[in-house]
């Protein structure tokens, strides 16, 4: 069941237990998780702006990669840091949805995502829940 979810291995997230929502295996975290109708019309959307947001960094690392200078070290190790930070940027985006699709689990959903994250060797991870705002005085 382990290889159902699928990891994300940056040096910067080794231990983080993502879905990886967006890649390839869909419709594995609809069935794992037993995705309910408004969780899978989100999950849709998501996919949508991630897909929109992917090709966006796609072409920016194209255009980098196309005009940047690379003929001294210097210029290669200016190109390797823009580079990074724009898979940086991915990188985060892609936790985000992850979190935004975690968020909308019910426990038993969360405690499945838990045990297989732990099972994994990997840490699940958090999501906060924001207790509704107190009645104000009337």
């Amino acid at each position: 069941m382990i290889a159902l979810l699928v990891f994300n291995y940056t040096a910067a997230q080794l231990s983080d237990c993502t879905l990886a929502v967006g890649g390839k295996d869909t419709e594995v975290i609809i069935q794992v998780f037993q995705l309910n109708d408004a969780q899978q019309e989100k999950l849709m959307n998501w996919l949508g702006e991630l897909q929109l947001y992917h090709k966006e960094k796609a072409d920016e690392i194209r255009q980098l990669f196309d005009t940047h200078p690379q003929q001294t070290t210097e210029e290669l190790e200016q190109l390797a840091e823009k580079y990074k930070g724009l898979r940086d940027e991915i990188e985060a985006n892609s936790r985000a949805m992850d979190l935004k699709l975690i968020a909308t689990f019910n426990q038993k959903q969360y405690e499945r995502y838990v045990a297989l994250c732990r099972e994994a060797g990997r840490e699940p991870m958090v999501v906060e829940v924001v207790a509704p705002d107190p009645p104000g005085p009337e």
